[in-house]
């Protein structure tokens, strides 16, 4: 996958076709996030992979000399591209198909969940942070901008058009509000925060 304002991702046109394989599910590209994490999760493989096809490359060259099979990385990724050699990937790591897909299912969820809480709050988000008008529908969602936790979830960056763009957390605010609450209580009734009993 290339793409200007991001860095290139190893190993992504494997990943694409490896991402649906067998499945008949959404087909289209993932997010560069989402190419990202695959990276991440199945990079060992590949690069466990990539030198064991080296080294089978170079013994068949010394079993037929005069013959002079590539070993480069051009030749292992165009090897991927067929359905045949990401089966046989697919069967040397098993849990990494699993993983892939565990995957690619709680990032769907994920930002399913998004999706529906920023319409679930959509009218107070307009209220609160943008004078009242509404930020409009979702263009994009921007995942995996911190650590990934419980499911899949992480902080992200909903986007917009007019490039306007709302944080989004995974978590309840409710105790950070109910903290500045007490804090707020504390100071309307005359305490002073900072003083010793």
């Amino acid at each position: 996958m290339k793409d200007s304002m991001h860095p290139p991702i190893p190993f992504s046109e494997p990943l694409l076709a490896l991402a649906y394989e067998n499945e008949a599910q959404n087909r289209t590209q993932p997010a560069y996030e989402v190419l990202k994490g695959l990276s991440q999760i199945s990079r060992f493989a590949f690069d466990q992979d990539y030198q064991n096809f080296q080294r089978r490359q170079k013994f068949m060259n010394l079993l037929q000399p005069g013959t002079s099979t590539q070993a480069t990385l051009p030749a292992y990724l165009n090897g991927l591209q067929e359905e045949q050699g990401r089966t046989a990937f697919s069967a040397r790591y098993p849990l990494l198909s699993h993983l892939k897909k565990t995957y690619l299912k709680q990032t769907q969820q994920f930002e399913q969940s998004v999706r529906k809480n920023y319409e679930s709050d959509r009218a107070k988000l307009a209220t609160l942070l943008n004078h009242g008008v509404d930020f409009g529908d979702i263009l994009q969602v921007e995942m995996g901008l911190g650590d990934v936790h419980n499911n899949g979830e992480s902080t992200s960056i909903l986007h917009f058009k007019n490039d306007q763009k709302l944080v989004y957390k995974p978590r309840s605010g409710g105790l950070d509000a109910a903290f500045y609450s007490l804090l707020e209580q504390a100071s309307k009734a005359g305490g002073d925060l900072n003083s010793k009993p």
